[in-house]
């Protein structure tokens, strides 16, 4: 996977390219000199302004904004933190689902749950799936059964 560049590098890429093309250089020249694909470059000289002097620099992020804040945040954290009893849910299993309701509960905001997963993962939270074997299970009788009956039911 190739490396993405900061938006500095292509602000700077972006200027040097229209440099070169006022200066006579043809696009395949300009193309194999900063490494950019023919779209990019086509993109970039159509972008250019010769009077507005910010032509060149990079677009804020798209999207809107997060309802939540990083105050909010934090006091979602410690909201959760305090379990899933505390919130009134039964068992101590955190679900995008129960985070959603937290949310809603707390701020108001309804979030989609795959959006959830994202804020989660945004205050360091991740996917923790529990263990599928059984809490009544004995190591000690799976291990004589394992001894015992196996060696009958196995296929020779």
């Amino acid at each position: 996977m190739k490396k993405r560049l900061s938006s500095v590098s292509y602000e700077g890429m972006r200027l040097r390219a229209v440099e070169m093309f006022r200066s006579g250089k043809n696009r395949q020249d300009i193309m194999s000199s900063l490494g950019i694909p023919k779209s990019t470059l086509s993109r970039w000289l159509a972008r250019y302004d010769a009077d507005n002097p910010a032509w060149y620099k990079s677009l804020p992020p798209g999207g809107t904004q997060s309802k939540l804040g990083t105050e909010d945040l934090r006091r979602l954290v410690e909201e959760l933190n305090k379990g899933c009893t505390a919130q009134g849910f039964e068992g101590e299993i955190w679900t995008r689902g129960r985070v959603g309701v937290v949310i809603e509960r707390l701020f108001g905001v309804k979030y989609d749950p795959s959006h959830v997963g994202r804020l989660l993962k945004k205050v360091g939270w991740s996917l923790q799936r529990p263990s599928k074997q059984a809490r009544q299970r004995s190591e000690e009788r799976v291990q004589k059964w394992y001894a015992e009956d196996i060696g009958r039911i196995k296929k020779k």
